[in-house]
């Protein structure tokens, strides 16, 4: 089996290496982060620590019979938890097999492991369902659940879970591990990727094949120009305008805040920018005027704002752009 690489998140695998060795398991793991913060690669991993018949003290051993099966997708004391055909949430009726199975002997390995990949997407039954399980847990079975925030989980499966949130990391971390990965990209697409992510390597990592984001990029650098120049509102309009498609506008405005940062940090570094330096330094705008640019993006890009009406949202940066 090839050994699944895990960059960071020791304080999650540490103490349950430490857990299994020692034969104290619990019955239910709660792991929240960000989308793309490698939750799912962390679950294949515990998968196979939690079933591996020869665990080290580093973790699965990757070469018995046991990670190879987890490896392929086929170990018998293994289910996966999924939204059945047509629906978004994992059904009470998954649930309620899950249970089933959960009450009887692992086949092979020393426990059986359930995983959930978006816990947050069982409704309310299916989680009512699933705690019957995590109040009289049985020491042959253990749950892993993943979701983005705890919160959107019941407060009472919460309370029988261990929880851990993933690890995020510096633009320095991503920076070197999205060179080591993609040696032929270019300097300022990595130093873009790493700031787009948010700290998650998976989100840093999309950024190389995702279409939306070369074109949002286009559309900012546009629209930059126009900062730099001090233009009109109606030349901002033409680059911006109120038919814009709702869900392009997170992704420009968060490329567009790297940029208006670039233009702050024109005169003192030259390590971070992925602008064009003519362009930067020839700003008109003063600081005090970008910095209130970037307080207006930063509004927009507030989850709060995720329903805000697109006219509105693109006329409120258009004006601050023309006015700061």
């Amino acid at each position: 089996m090839t050994k699944t690489t895990l960059i960071g998140n020791r304080h999650i695998t540490a103490p349950l290496i430490r857990a299994v060795r020692a034969g104290r398991v619990a019955s239910a793991y709660l792991i929240e982060g960000p989308a793309g913060s490698g939750k799912r690669t962390l679950a294949e991993y515990l998968t196979a620590l939690f079933v591996c018949s020869a665990p080290t003290e580093d973790g699965p051993c990757f070469s018995c019979r046991d990670c190879e099966n987890v490896a392929y997708g086929s170990h018998p004391d293994v289910m996966i938890l999924l939204p059945e055909k047509d629906r978004d949430h994992v059904s009470v009726e998954t649930a309620r097999r899950a249970n089933e199975v959960a009450q009887t002997a692992p086949i092979h390995a020393a426990r059986r492991v359930f995983v959930i990949p978006d816990a947050a997407k069982m409704n309310a039954a299916a989680q009512n369902a699933l705690l019957k399980n995590l109040e009289e847990p049985r020491s042959s079975s253990v749950y892993i659940l993943l979701c983005e925030e705890a919160a959107g989980v019941l407060a009472t499966i919460r309370s029988r879970s261990v929880i851990y949130r993933t690890e995020l990391f510096s633009e320095e971390v991503l920076t070197r591990e999205l060179a080591a990965r993609f040696p032929a990209a270019a300097r300022e697409d990595i130093t873009l990727a790493a700031r787009l992510s948010g700290g998650a390597l998976g989100q840093a990592v999309t950024f190389f094949g995702d279409r939306k984001v070369s074109d949002c990029r286009k559309k900012a650098e546009e629209y930059l120009s126009l900062i730099c120049e001090n233009a009109s509102f109606d030349r901002f309009c033409a680059v911006l305008g109120a038919d814009t498609k709702k869900d392009f506008l997170p992704m420009f405005y968060r490329i567009l805040l790297s940029g208006v940062r670039d233009l702050l940090l024109a005169d003192v570094s030259s390590e971070r920018q992925f602008f064009p330096p003519d362009q930067l330094l020839s700003c008109k705008k003063s600081a005090r005027s970008l910095m209130k640019i970037c307080d207006r993006l930063c509004e927009l890009l507030d989850p709060a704002m995720a329903n805000a009406n697109v006219a509105a949202s693109v006329f409120s940066l258009n004006a601050a752009c023309s006015e700061a």
